[in-house]
């Protein structure tokens, strides 16, 4: 296996591996007596792909970057420069990877030196050791081998990633799950104890006949909450079951606004937040689903409420849009309050919502834009408040 210094240089056009992909290669350390592109010849003939590398350095930085196959060299190779490097190398590799090392020794006892070299690339990888003559038969199915083990590692390391990854996620999902069971528990309890309440009031007479709008007023405003909340997780189940389906109409949507306010009047009230709505007069009909479009401005009421602080107002606009019709929800929330600091202008609307948990909010954006229209959230003003813009296509546009 004896060839030239400058045969050593022209091995790296000559192997398989040319290109950065490295990914199961054979990486091969030049000698000075240059048998390096030999070896390479040998198992680019037998299928196997490999790169050699002038200098120790460069092998060693692939390899810590890389998914590389094994490392062969001969024993002549072996300076202390290139076993120091090598040795680094292989000692921090992470704990999954036991990078195969070929060497193709002498034949003979070899040097005192060559010994220490290869006992102490021994004690930090699996080692082996080819005596000559070395067929190439014998390259190639060692080298086979030895890329077979290593690819065993690879697929372990993979399979931990994943398994890891899934397991990250299944928690992820139980934490939000119960996340949203506490908040939706919430949720139902302050239109519940409304109704208790006032009925608890009405059964023992103790509401002047003059109160008993208001609270038959209560009572259906409260109930009305209650099945927009259960609504909105009966579309969060079908969305997350790919089993949803809209029914697009022709939709006056200010009756929709209408009735969305005056279902969450109960919850508008109990956190001492007014509402401000207008909706302009030239706003026509909307393509949308009826019901659902009730419970989307629903949800960004009741998201807005949740944040904003007692005594300030949440505002809802209904105007017409060169897209459709544009629906803004404005809150006075404080800072800190709720899903955190609104996004600046140059943010991705889906970066933020204004629900803590985004359960309602998130229904709304997939609703939205399963129907045609678009989603948005930006900063209100300089303040912290927030806007959160939906734009709903017009009857006929479609």
């Amino acid at each position: 296996m004896n060839t030239t210094r400058s045969d050593a240089g022209r091995a790296v056009a000559l192997g398989t591996a040319t290109t950065d992909d490295l990914t199961g290669a054979v990486l091969v350390v030049a000698s000075p007596q240059g048998s390096a592109r030999e070896l390479c010849d040998v198992l680019t003939a037998g299928g196997v792909a490999c790169r050699t590398f002038d200098r120790v350095e460069e092998l060693v930085a692939r390899l810590d970057e890389t998914d590389a196959g094994a490392v062969l060299l001969t024993e002549e190779a072996l300076t202390p420069a290139v076993v120091a490097a090598l040795v680094a190398s292989l000692e921090n590799q992470p704990p999954w990877s036991d990078v195969p090392v070929v060497v193709v020794t002498g034949g003979d006892p070899g040097t005192p030196a060559g010994s220490a070299a290869l006992d102490e690339l021994g004690a930090v990888c699996q080692l082996t050791r080819l005596a000559p003559p070395v067929s190439p038969r014998t390259l190639v199915a060692t080298m086979e081998s030895r890329l077979r083990a290593r690819r065993g590692q690879v697929e372990v390391r993979d399979r931990v990633i994943r398994e890891t990854e899934a397991r990250q996620r299944a928690e992820q999902a139980s934490a939000l799950k119960d996340r949203i069971l506490a908040q939706v528990c919430h949720d139902l309890q302050t239109p519940l104890s409304a109704i208790l309440l006032w009925t608890r009031m009405l059964s023992t007479g103790t509401v002047p006949a003059r109160e008993l709008p208001r609270a038959l007023g209560a009572i259906e405003s409260s109930a009305r909450s209650q099945s927009y909340l259960i609504n909105t997780l009966l579309d969060a189940a079908q969305l997350a079951a790919g089993t949803l389906r809209l029914d697009p109409q022709p939709t006056p949507l200010a009756p929709a606004v209408e009735a969305a306010v005056a279902a969450i009047g109960s919850l508008a009230s109990a956190r001492g937040v007014r509402l401000e709505v207008v909706v302009d007069p030239a706003a026509g009909p909307a393509l949308v689903d009826p019901e659902r479009i009730q419970r989307v401005v629903w949800n960004l009421l009741a998201s807005a409420i949740k944040v904003t602080p007692a005594g300030e107002v949440v505002s809802l606009r209904l105007v017409p849009d060169e897209a459709g019709l544009r629906l803004e929800v404005t809150d006075r929330r404080e800072p800190g309050a709720g899903g955190g600091e609104p996004p600046g202008p140059e943010a991705p609307a889906r970066a933020w919502t204004p629900d803590g948990l985004t359960l309602g909010v998130s229904v709304v954006k997939q609703l939205i834009e399963r129907s045609g229209g678009r989603f948005h959230v930006a900063r209100a003003g300089t303040g912290p408040g927030a806007v959160v813009t939906v734009v709903v296509p017009a009857a006929g546009s479609l």
